[in-house]
């Protein structure tokens, strides 16, 4: 595994540990003072930490009991010992007040820079694509088994 894959490997297991436990200061050891989030909700971009921490504590605090995760898969990470680019899918997945399983998956994007010798997220950009036809953005992801990054 590439130093890359391993930083943003340790990034992604910590952030899904964080979603399920609703731990908003783990989340937020993540991220750089100046972050710049490019959010798929409703906030065109959110700029640094304390704006990104607000919107983190306003997810958790509209999560209802149940479980709640963050799953990343096909993670691949670039750079080297300045900047790491890390992408993946996530699918963020929690039980209805109705007991249905429910989910939802985005596109991932972050810049990672050294921060007073820490990795930290400079960067995050969500996306999901856009369905053509309706215009509505597409959170659930099918896998083709013969394009399986689809």
């Amino acid at each position: 595994m590439s130093e890359a894959l391993a930083v943003a490997k340790r990034f992604t297991d910590t952030y899904s540990a964080a979603v399920t436990g609703r731990d908003k200061t783990a989340i937020m050891s993540l991220y750089a003072p100046d972050v710049r989030v490019f959010d798929l909700w409703s906030t065109w971009s959110h700029e640094g930490a304390d704006t990104w921490g607000d919107s983190i504590g306003e997810w958790f605090d509209s999560i209802e009991s149940g479980t709640h995760s963050a799953t990343f898969t096909d993670l691949r990470a670039y750079g080297d010992h300045d900047v790491i680019v890390a992408e993946s899918f996530v699918r963020y997945s929690w039980h209805s007040p109705e007991g249905e399983l429910e989910w939802m998956d985005n596109r991932l994007t972050w810049a990672l820079v050294q921060h007073k010798g820490e990795w930290v997220i400079a960067h995050e950009h969500t996306s999901a694509p856009v369905n053509a036809e309706t215009g509505l953005v597409v959170t659930k992801r099918e896998v083709d088994a013969h394009h399986p990054n689809s």
